[in-house]
Order: C-alpha cells, then sequence, then structure tokens
C-alpha cells in the first residue's frame, strides 16, 4: 500500500496500448503494469474489441506514475459455479502472464503507447513476440 499523503495524487501520465494475438485484436485482457520501484504505484487496463487498452490507477485515476515496471496480460477470470457462470480461459501464453519477465519504461512524457504483438507458440517452434513501445 502506498500513501502520498493526505488528498494528495501521484503525478500521473497517460499510457494506452494494444494487445494482439495471432494477428487479432484480444478483447477484454487485463493489462497489468506492476510497478518494480520501492512504494510505486501499479496501473491496470482492460481491452477494447479493438485489443486497446488505457491505463489507469487503483483508485481510477487515468494514467500512470513513470517509472518501471513488470507487464503481465492474462484473459482468465475466475467464474461463479453458483450461479452457472463458467472460468473464462486463457488464451494468452504463460510467457505473458505467468511467467512474464517483461519490463517496460513509462517516461514523463504523456504520450506512452504499449502495443503488445503476440503468437501463440506453434508446435515444434518456439514462441515468437514483438513488445514494442
Amino acid at each position: 500500500m502506498t500513501s502520498t499523503g493526505c488528498n494528495s495524487q501521484p503525478s500521473t501520465v497517460k499510457a494506452t496500448g494494444k494487445v494482439i494475438l495471432d494477428s487479432k485484436p484480444v478483447s477484454n485482457a487485463e493489462v497489468l503494469f506492476e510497478s518494480l520501484e520501492k512504494n510505486g504505484f501499479s496501473a491496470m487496463g482492460i481491452t477494447d474489441s479493438n485489443g486497446i487498452f488505457n491505463l489507469k490507477l487503483a483508485d481510477g485515476v487515468l494514467g500512470i506514475v513513470p517509472g518501471n515496471y513488470h507487464v503481465s496480460i492474462t484473459t482468465f477470470k475466475r467464474g461463479d459455479p453458483k450461479e452457472g457462470i463458467p472460468d473464462t480461459p486463457e488464451i494468452i501464453p504463460v510467457e505473458y502472464n505467468e511467467r512474464s519477465n517483461v519490463e517496460v519504461t513509462v517516461t514523463s512524457e504523456d504520450n506512452n503507447q504499449f502495443n503488445f504483438e503476440i503468437e501463440k507458440q506453434k508446435q515444434n517452434s518456439k514462441t515468437n513476440s514483438k513488445w514494442r513501445k
């Protein structure tokens, strides 16, 4: 938990991006930027039908605090068996969520754009990904 004092908000910048899997946009993916800074702020965005996300802090403030981040992307969502709602399956390879080692830097400029182009692992081949800022 990070505190910046009474009623003070951290200085944020706009950060957006797009998630593409096998050349198609991914909708409803959770994109999490976890701060690598001590007492840092993390941010999250959910992709729309075009795969586009806008990062927000936990309190809903649009934007992200400049710094270094670990990135993970997931489509898995726990369902509710009591309500008959099944789990939403994970379609993003584990190299981008459970075993992600992707790190990015958010600058103090207000135009941070992070595009993630992912290809699922093909049989007998390596996972191919392009992480671009």
